[in-house]
């Protein structure tokens, strides 16, 4: 809450994935990366990869996240500290096929 606030909390509004390989038992050793790829006004955007310690691509996702008032249940601006932090984390948007 030190970063939305205590009156205000996230919804997911989409999610998108591209499958790419099958996981299978012989894929032990998976590695999911996260990272945020895109800061709006009121919505960011969560990226996912699933892959192994050798770079192999499993899958691609993204998360689009909104910032909502709960007293009014619309979307607000995402604060300047919150920005901030998720700026810290920003990386590539994954392409889609």
């Amino acid at each position: 809450y030190k970063l939305i606030g205590i009156e205000n909390y996230v919804v997911v509004a989409g999610h998108q994935i591209s499958y790419i390989a099958p996981i299978t038992t012989m894929h032990t050793n998976l590695i999911i990366s996260l990272w945020i790829a895109h800061v709006g006004k009121s919505s960011f955007q969560f990226a996912y990869k699933i892959h192994s310690a050798t770079q192999n691509e499993f899958a691609t996702a993204t998360t689009a996240a909104v910032l909502l008032s709960s007293s009014t249940d619309k979307p607000i601006r995402i604060p300047d500290k919150m920005r901030y932090f998720l700026n810290d984390f920003f990386g590539e948007a994954p392409k889609f096929r």
